[in-house]
């Protein structure tokens, strides 16, 4: 794959393949995931040669500091398809020459979503003032959730046209994003009803009754009921926000909480504790919110410090976020069936909910699984990892053996390879029998292989899994990466292991 790319940008553009053949992570052998980098170099170059010249010529393009920044060239490749002369406006942005951060690429991908139903959308986006300066997690998620209304407009609404101008003519997005305000675009997202939708969009043109559910205005009274109006009369939210509170206030905003008597017991009385976590990457705050009246919360704060430290470390890779935000939520107000979540708000604020209290035997695997998603959130893959750090960070901080469900556990099928074709390669919810074969085969493939390879090469195997772009079939890549990292002695053992749990054609080393 990365030769067919490397030859691909030669025919057209041999001065730029030459440049990158001398860049230090090609020339000194091209993983998987650098292989996936290289295909994206490509698609610019078919687009948009002179952007694709533009971008070798980044000073931080030849030798990032990882792969991270190198999913801009994707972003940036999936826009010029439609729009290259904005693709270019974007990459000459004095953030994407010193290294566009996780939130800028994000931004860069949705304004190419935009793109793909509605071209002056997508312009409108970006001249937007606050992208010029660089885009913080609240305007990423601004643009995602912007980009996604407009997609469901485009697909769904009889007033296709008048909804979009709409969505461009709200006047309060241009001068920046609170989190209130990101708060009604998220909610405006979750609406299902086109109809819906199409009054939220037309009441939140301007300092509308929907969005003054959200957006402080100086004299609120009455205060709007629920607990979005009634939390801009509490005195944490009047007296001014305090960064915990801020994510209080945006827990409460993306209804996070699906409970309004909980919700309103935060409002009235939340808890809010924190502290800041040294990782050997850098500083990571750590939050936990809860209501006075369900859970105190301080062997949960100490259980989410081991789990970011141990999950960190294992990986090898610097924590994804600037923060890991854990939610303490009363089981008996929820119609949630598990004890734990991640939910992932537009916002790009990712945060765990529990449902159980801190003190029962389940809280810590359940949390410890939860935590590892802030790695691995795509694909069925996902669970599986999840549920493996689960039970590694028990054995690791309290000696527990390292076992799991002991094989097919709920699960209806004897391997993976069934598994995905039963359910279009894994694309099921986790509260089907179905879906509980990537919790159980899938973490139980990952720990027999843990044995059978030792924690070097499965460590090693799965960092640079991490960063495959593509994230297709990860066991059979994750199968031959723990072959080229182990000794041959172990490669019957290992295929054993393969056959066992996942199934299917063996894959070639």
């Amino acid at each position: 794959m990365a030769a067919n790319s490397l030859q691909a940008i030669r025919k057209s553009q041999p001065a730029v393949a030459l440049a990158m053949l001398g860049f230090p992570w090609v020339a000194d052998g091209i993983s998987d995931a650098e292989a996936s980098a290289l295909t994206s170099f490509a698609a610019l170059g078919e687009t948009d040669p002179l952007l694709l010249e533009r971008v070798v010529n980044l000073p931080w393009v030849a030798d990032p500091p990882d792969l991270e920044p190198l999913w801009f060239v994707r972003s940036l490749a999936a826009l010029a398809e439609h729009d290259p002369i904005l693709a270019r406006h974007l990459a000459d942005l004095p953030w994407a020459n010193d290294g566009a951060s996780p939130q800028e690429t994000e931004a860069i991908k949705h304004i190419a979503v935009a793109a793909e139903y509605d071209l002056p959308l997508a312009r409108h986006f970006a001249t937007f003032p606050w992208i010029e300066d660089g885009v913080n997690e609240i305007e990423s998620g601004a643009l995602v959730d912007l980009a996604y209304i407009g997609q469901a407009i485009a697909r769904q609404s009889p007033q296709r046209d008048v909804l979009l101008g709409a969505l461009r003519a709200i006047s309060w997005v241009n001068d920046g994003i609170s989190m209130e305000e990101l708060a009604v675009l998220y909610n405006i997202n979750r609406l299902s009803d086109p109809e819906a939708v199409a009054a939220a969009i037309l009441s939140a043109q301007s300092s509308s009754r929907f969005a003054a559910a959200v957006v402080p205005t100086p004299t609120p009274t009455p205060l709007p009921p629920g607990p979005l109006g009634q939390m801009r009369g509490a005195p944490w939210y009047q007296d001014g926000l305090t960064r915990e509170e801020e994510f209080l206030a945006a827990t409460i905003g993306f209804s996070s909480v699906d409970s309004e008597r909980y919700a309103m017991d935060l409002v009235r009385n939340p808890l809010v504790q924190s502290k800041t976590l040294v990782l050997p990457s850098g500083e990571v705050t750590l939050i936990v919110i809860s209501a006075l009246s369900w859970n105190r919360g301080e062997e949960a704060l100490d259980a989410l410090q081991t789990a970011v430290e141990t999950i960190e470390e294992f990986m090898g890779i610097p924590w994804p976020d600037s923060e890991a935000l854990l939610l303490l939520f009363p089981h008996a107000e929820s119609d949630f069936e598990r004890l734990g979540r991640m939910t992932t708000t537009r916002g790009g604020y990712r945060m765990v909910v529990m449902y159980e209290p801190e003190t029962s035997p389940g809280f810590a695997p359940v949390l410890y699984h939860e935590v590892a998603h802030y790695y691995w959130h795509r694909t069925w893959f996902r669970e599986a990892v999840a549920e493996f750090f689960g039970y590694y960070t028990l054995h690791k901080t309290r000696g527990a053996p390292l076992r799991t469900h002991a094989g097919r556990g709920r699960c209806p099928v004897e391997t993976i390879h069934e598994f995905k074709q039963a359910t279009n390669g894994g694309l099921t919810s986790s509260f089907t029998p179905l879906g509980a074969c990537a919790y159980t085969l899938g973490s139980t493939f990952l720990v027999e292989a843990y044995k059978t390879v030792g924690h070097d090469v499965f460590q090693a195997s799965l960092h640079t899994l991490y960063y495959d772009f593509d994230f297709s079939d990860p066991e059979v890549k994750f199968y031959r990466l723990l072959l080229a990292n182990s000794s041959p002695d172990k490669h019957a053992d290992l295929e054993e292991v393969y056959r066992t749990y996942i199934g299917g054609p063996i894959p070639s080393g």
